[in-house]
């Protein structure tokens, strides 16, 4: 099922609420409710999102990723609380051009086109495109795109250094549809996590990556899902 043509008759109705023009509070108010209306979709929701940005709160990012950006309603919900922060910049990386395109235009009617980077292409070549321009770590990546993507987009951004001690991960629906490699993978010990790598590729990961991760629950009228919160912690001697 493409999603393509439901999300721009969504954009098409938010543009028609000229009054939030530049709230991203009330285009997200205006979103759950065209979400409603078309029966739910995927996209993050108020609840989880209320819990993700308690923890950006708690541990304001300068710089935040997003790998999957759908139409937007994640990037303007948390480069909404990026407002707050100097200099922060949040950056969404998307694999479709029409999600992109889609996302683009609801970000810029929330008017944060400014504070976000929606990025094109495929994980393997855009996250080694957006270190080759950072030279830095992640201090927070919000993880909800192909969930067979996730370890090994993970292991991209590992053996780049994206993630480092300090980094914060957050990863939707590791209960439903379920993304049950990528929790094996954060909750292992570095022992177990040795041969999860991805021996050969370019991108093996780091397997001396401490990680604290835990999973918060969370119910809907779509049954139980949960956010895997994962804190890179320190790094374990070779």
């Amino acid at each position: 099922m493409s999603y393509v043509p439901t999300l721009k008759a969504l954009v098409k109705k938010l543009e028609t609420h000229t009054r939030a023009r530049g709230n991203p509070k009330e285009v997200l108010a205006i979103l759950d409710t065209l979400v409603q209306e078309n029966g739910g979709m995927m996209n993050i929701g108020p609840e989880k999102g209320n819990i993700i940005k308690e923890i950006l709160r708690k541990n304001p990012p300068k710089t935040m990723i997003e790998l999957g950006c759908f139409f937007g309603y994640s990037a303007v919900m948390f480069a909404g609380e990026l407002q707050k922060v100097d200099g922060a910049k949040y950056t969404s990386f998307e694999l479709s051009e029409d999600f992109a395109a889609i996302s683009r235009r609801v970000v810029d009617f929330a008017g944060l086109s400014n504070k976000v980077d929606i990025v094109v292409g495929p994980a393997s070549k855009t996250l080694p495109e957006f270190w080759e321009r950072s030279k830095r770590q992640v201090d927070f990546a919000f993880i909800d795109h192909e969930k067979r993507a996730y370890v090994p987009d993970l292991q991209i951004m590992e053996s780049l250094g994206l993630v480092a001690p300090g980094t914060i991960l957050v990863a939707d629906n590791v209960i439903r549809p379920g993304a049950p490699e990528y929790i094996k993978y954060v909750e292992a010990s570095t022992d177990e996590r040795k041969k999860l790598l991805n021996v050969g590729s370019q991108y093996p990961g780091k397997w001396n990556l401490l990680y604290d991760s835990n999973q918060i629950k969370v119910s809907s009228g779509f049954g139980v899902d949960a956010l895997e919160v994962s804190k890179c912690v320190g790094v374990a001697e070779e």
